[in-house]
């Protein structure tokens, strides 16, 4: 189920419909034609939406917001890249390599040329929100998992509304349905007006924080009261809701050695063709 959601999502029949006919009627449009603007011209400069970053069956929190913002200037998946490859990106994102190969590392992504972007200031927001709760160190996608509602990437949720009902109905239910998350945070007015201000989804607890963007208070201790942070740090609390039907034994994910060599010919071959064109 993993590996065919995964799959599902990163290579989403719309999303590939649209970077071939950019005339095709769908209302996934705008948010396919943001990455176009950006310098998208052809298959291999799209990058693909992203289903998830983390340990999506393990991590006792799941957090949701609206889209993944773009950044051209990542190592980041694309058609080029074999399906083992797209899967480790996405479920070991986090994980350190060290400073050279880790797809992040310190919250800052690794670029096509070898080097480190600044801090993401959203990860970086997230991680503070979470040691909140835990009252202690949090690993990113391993106490945590951030996923989206809508899936392709965009600046400034752009074209986010438009594409929120196909993508949402296509992928949302399947995604929480894996998730081993005891408690879901969603972030942003935009998660919280869509579930409504629900209290649960699909029988996992949710709570709302602003987006890290907002210009209003973003701590738990400024947004809930004590007895609301006490309730959630119970549910934490409680025995881990691990899937035991599901797991990643059917995936094939590379070793760390190839995670090595893959970054380094990414690299390579993306300072060649710079070095080329100038």
């Amino acid at each position: 189920m993993i590996p065919n959601l995964l799959s599902d999502i990163t290579k989403c029949t719309n999303f590939c419909n649209l970077i071939t006919n950019s005339n095709c009627a769908s209302s996934c449009n705008d948010i396919v034609d943001s990455q176009r603007y950006q310098g998208a011209n052809e298959k291999k400069d799209f990058q693909l939406p992203e289903p998830w970053t983390g340990d999506i069956i393990n991590a006792p929190i799941l957090i949701l917001s609206s889209n993944p913002g773009y950044s051209g200037d990542e190592l980041y998946p694309n058609f080029t890249w074999p399906a083992p490859m797209v899967a480790d990106f996405f479920i070991n994102r986090f994980q350190n390599r060290g400073s050279k190969y880790s797809w992040v590392y310190e919250n800052k992504v690794l670029k096509k040329d070898g080097k480190r972007g600044i801090s993401v200031r959203y990860w970086t927001s997230i991680k503070k929100r979470v040691e909140e709760l835990l009252l202690s160190p949090a690993i990113p996608g391993i106490h945590y998992c951030i996923t989206e509602i809508v899936h392709c990437k965009s600046l400034s949720e752009k074209g986010v509304k438009k594409a929120l009902p196909e993508c949402s109905n296509s992928f949302l239910e399947n995604k929480i349905r894996i998730s081993g998350a005891k408690i879901i945070i969603g972030i942003g007015d935009f998660v919280r007006k869509y579930f409504n201000e629900e209290s649960s989804i699909d029988g996992i607890p949710i709570t709302y924080l602003p987006h890290p963007n907002a210009f209003k208070p973003k701590t738990f201790y400024k947004t809930h009261t004590e007895e609301n942070i006490k309730r959630i740090r119970k549910i934490l609390s409680n025995e881990h809701n691990v899937l035991s039907d599901i797991d990643y034994s059917d995936m094939s994910l590379p070793s760390e050695e190839e995670v090595k060599l893959f970054i380094d010919s990414q690299i390579t071959t993306h300072n060649r063709g710079t070095v080329l064109k100038s």
